[in-house]
């Protein structure tokens, strides 16, 4: 690819990312900030539906759909949170995936509203659960 054809490229991605349904920093419909759309991650399991995209699951609830600024890897071997809920932006919007940073670029809520974490990976490399605080 030429200088000429991936400029080309990049300006179409820009102009396909501005018009996708996630925009940074949705909000649960009826919310009034952006803190009440964030996701407790107690219990929650993290399923790649996407080359930039998890299912947020509690049990078999859908929780939300979260969009990263750039694309997963195609299996999970591990998964951090650096907070106690997962945010549309600022410091909670950021999570570690098989050593690597990403930031949420949107986070979009099913219904109602959902809150450091380890994870179980599941055998198959697809999923993460985020494990329960322990009781203090």
């Amino acid at each position: 690819m030429n200088q000429m054809t991936r400029a080309l490229h990049r300006v179409a991605l820009a102009i396909a990312a501005s018009v996708l349904p996630f925009q940074l920093g949705a909000q649960t419909p009826g919310s009034t900030d952006a803190t009440s759309a964030c996701i407790p991650l107690d219990g929650m399991t993290f399923e790649l539906t996407g080359s930039e995209t998890f299912l947020v699951r509690k049990e078999r609830e859908s929780v939300a759909l979260v969009r990263t600024q750039q694309f997963l890897p195609a299996g999970l071997s591990s998964m951090r949170f650096l907070a106690d809920e997962l945010c549309p932006s600022g410091a909670k919007s950021q999570f570690v995936v098989n050593e690597t940073l990403y930031t949420v670029a949107g986070l979009q809520m099913f219904s109602g509203k959902r809150s450091g974490r380890a994870t179980e990976i599941n055998s198959a490399g697809t999923a993460a659960t985020v494990t329960a605080k322990a009781p203090r």
